[in-house]
């Protein structure tokens, strides 16, 4: 017991100081005991205050001849981290851009078929300029002046404008009102046409132009069975290529049944189509 408690008064001696120690500890095992033991506590604490002036000493001439310079430990972590997360999003962005450049590549690549195709041969349904869309009663014949044709082409061109202004606001006025089965409908029998009838005369125009036999019958059953299988994986369920597929396919159709415009049309409609 004398021995633990001792052990107990050195080790608060070091913890507390001296002085309280001694008072604590002189009604218990005498003067004598006391003060040995408090000497040697002051003795060992003196020492430790010692090893950590030089421990001190040492980082402070270490830091000064280091090479680091006031560089965190732990900068190279945080570079290698940064560096994957650049990575990591550079990846995510590419893979971003290519999702989008790859269909809008197909497209390109469809409506270039698409033409090509229907001006190699003769076909009473190939695309023809300049009266393909014409609904001016001017003539554009090679004898007509540059006046003229520019401005058979304003006036086709806003018609078509004044055709996608209605379309717009037909679908604006139907989604403020709610009425989103009745937009969905409308949308369905858009797709419905253009899947249809551009894709009619689009084959039509393969036919006669690689002479391919072909009866109506077989004709409007392929053409049924391509357009309800649109509809289905565009508004209802079907695989998401089969759907991608199919909207490239109609952005081709578009591209191709705006082939027969004149060459002026073209770029009114275009900077038409930037301002609205």
């Amino acid at each position: 017991n004398v021995k633990n408690l001792q052990h107990s008064c050195a080790h608060r001696a070091v913890m507390k100081g001296l002085d309280t120690v001694l008072l604590n500890v002189k009604k218990t095992i005498g003067n004598k005991i006391i003060t040995k033991y408090v000497k040697q506590s002051y003795e060992i604490d003196k020492e430790y205050k010692k090893k950590q002036v030089r421990l001190f000493q040492y980082e402070n001439v270490y830091s000064k001849f280091s090479c680091t310079d006031d560089i965190p430990l732990n900068d190279l972590s945080n570079d290698k981290e940064e560096e994957e997360s650049f990575a990591e999003d550079l990846i995510f962005y590419t893979n971003q851009i290519y999702r989008v450049i790859k269909p809008v590549v197909a497209c390109i690549i469809l409506s270039i078929f698409w033409v090509k195709v229907s001006f190699s041969g003769q076909s009473d349904y190939s695309p023809s300029r300049p009266n393909y869309i014409s609904i001016s009663t001017t003539s554009t014949s090679t004898t007509s002046s540059a006046t003229t044709s520019i401005g058979s082409s304003f006036i086709t061109a806003a018609v078509i404008i004044a055709q996608i202004i209605a379309v717009t606001i037909i679908i604006v006025f139907l989604f403020k009102k709610g009425w989103i089965k009745v937009l969905i409908g409308f949308f369905m029998v858009v797709v419905l046409l253009l899947l249809g009838f551009m894709t009619y005369l689009l084959l039509l125009n393969l036919i006669q132009v690689f002479i391919i036999p072909m009866d109506y019958i077989t004709l409007i059953f392929a053409l049924w069975n391509f357009a309800v299988v649109g509809l289905i994986s565009i508004f209802w369920k079907g695989p998401l290529w089969l759907q991608q597929c199919y909207l490239t396919i109609m952005s081709s159709l578009m591209a191709f049944s705006l082939t027969g415009l004149e060459q002026w049309t073209t770029w009114i409609l275009l900077g038409l189509l930037a301002i609205w």
